[in-house]
């Protein structure tokens, strides 16, 4: 998926992590590094832990600060 843009539903979401549901069945490989664009400019990456199916548990690189909380209705 390097350099690839995906659309996905976040789950989930807490200020370490989350669950992500992919739309077309393509689904990051357990140890890939990924970056989520909420809206421009809010971006955060995590690291995606494990797998099942089209679904992925991803460990955010750092907690989520105020401002993408906020973005995301946490």
């Amino acid at each position: 998926m390097l350099g690839r843009t995906e659309r996905a539903i976040l789950c989930d979401v807490s200020p370490t992590g989350c669950r992500i549901e992919m739309f077309d069945g393509v689904v990051p490989q357990r140890g890939s590094t990924i970056v989520f664009e909420v809206r421009d400019p809010i971006y955060f990456a995590g690291e995606v832990v494990w797998v099942s199916g089209n679904e992925a548990g991803v460990r955010f690189t750092r907690p989520l600060s105020p401002e993408v909380s906020n973005a995301l209705e946490l």
